[in-house]
């Protein structure tokens, strides 16, 4: 809950317990805050909505192609991801980089959660990024479209870890950890 502060609004594009953990242990002990809860695929925004609607955490549902339009009213950030790579990458959410790159353009602040399992020994290009190509039809137009299952972000347009031991600011944590 060091990363949540009275009246903040924070975008959130992730699936991921810790987050959800956060933002439940920062409302039960009366933090007043907002969550911009970006829409993915459904399957993947349900648990966080439902964490949301159920603890009475004050939210908002935008798509994430909308952000543009919302980013002024954000103060943070809040990231999950799969995995932390030894070449300054972080393993994400499909989506996440272009997210990344609008809140780092505006100065929104990002917080990655990763817990210490989630760092990899290998580099970003060995990861499995799975690549599916779908046929789809829209209307009278047939066309086929490349599908990736995750994206890579430059841990260098992050600006804070948050870890189960504690909060670090990126320069900070590269220091002590990956070196």
């Amino acid at each position: 809950m060091q990363c949540i502060d009275r009246y903040d609004v924070i975008i959130v594009y992730s699936t991921s317990a810790a987050i959800r953990d956060t933002l439940v242990k920062a409302h039960k002990i009366g933090k007043p805050f907002e969550v911009l809860i970006l829409k993915q695929d459904f399957t993947k925004t349900r648990k966080l909505i439902w964490t949301a609607s159920g603890e009475n955490i004050d939210h908002e549902i935008i798509p994430e192609y909308n952000l543009s339009n919302c980013i002024a009213k954000a103060n943070k950030f809040f990231l999950g991801t799969v995995s932390i790579t030894p070449d300054n990458k972080a393993v994400c959410p499909l989506g996440a980089a272009e997210v990344v790159s609008l809140c780092h353009l505006n100065k929104v602040p990002i917080y990655l959660f990763a817990n210490s399992l989630k760092f990899s020994h290998k580099p970003s290009h060995d990861h499995r990024i799975h690549e599916k190509r779908e046929t789809r039809t829209e209307g009278q137009t047939a066309y086929s479209m490349t599908i990736h299952s995750h994206c890579l972000v430059e841990l260098d347009h992050v600006d804070y870890i948050v870890r189960e031991d504690g909060v670090f600011p990126w320069p900070e944590f590269k220091q002590r950890f990956m070196s």
